[in-house]
């Protein structure tokens, strides 16, 4: 730790003989920058503007813990809807939105045989509740049907000849949105930090 004032944590002032005590403030800890105040007992004083105390920086080589840090599930809310933002209007022409183009594109690779619902809502990390919100205006545009597998209970959707259409006039606006979003932030950086996100996509589940 280096400080940039000789004056003790603990010390009285010179004059008064007032015990004054070190008061710690953190600042910024991704710079690591830690503001203390020396500062009398006595309330009515304000934080740095009397000579009778001292203000100093100490830079602190710490390592952040978890509850430093900003909070991962706001900190990727935040991303998500400013980046869906611009995937929703580059697809508005299609007539759907990013989340919607996500379920066609997962159904569709599942082939002409249709994906189990369950497993459809685990490849998107979907509860059901969600996915079956999602899927409802899909199958009211027709562009999937969900049917029984059999005598068994499990469901299968699959998409209809209008929805393989849809989904593939999705896919110029999709790669617009993309070589926009993905060019401005950097390609090297997005490959990099894609991989983070599966990996804490990963750990969510894990933990769920």
């Amino acid at each position: 730790m280096r400080r940039h004032s000789s004056s003790a944590p603990t010390r009285k002032d010179a004059d008064s003989g007032i015990a004054l005590q070190a008061r710690v403030i953190l600042v910024n800890p991704e710079l690591h920058l830690v503001l203390c105040a020396i500062e009398p007992k006595r309330r009515r004083l304000r934080a740095f503007a009397t000579p009778r105390k001292c203000a100093y920086i100490m830079y602190m080589h710490h390592k952040a813990t978890a509850i430093d840090l900003p909070c991962a599930c706001t900190t990727l809310r935040k991303a998500t809807r400013a980046v869906s933002r611009i995937y929703d209007d580059a697809l508005a022409a299609a007539g759907m939105n990013v989340t919607q183009l996500a379920i066609l594109r997962a159904i569709g690779r599942a082939g002409d045989g249709g994906a189990p619902l369950s497993r459809l809502a685990e490849g998107l990390v979907m509860d059901k509740t969600s996915l079956y919100r999602g899927l409802g205006p899909l199958i009211r545009s027709g562009w999937v049907v969900v049917t029984q597998a059999g005598k068994g209970r499990t469901k299968l959707v699959r998409l209809t000849t209008k929805g393989r259409r849809v989904t593939d006039a999705a896919a110029l606006p999709w790669e617009a949105a993309q070589s926009r979003v993905v060019e401005a932030f950097g390609v090297k950086r997005w490959a990099a930090l894609h991989e983070s996100i599966a990996d804490l996509a990963a750990v969510g589940v894990r933990l769920g």
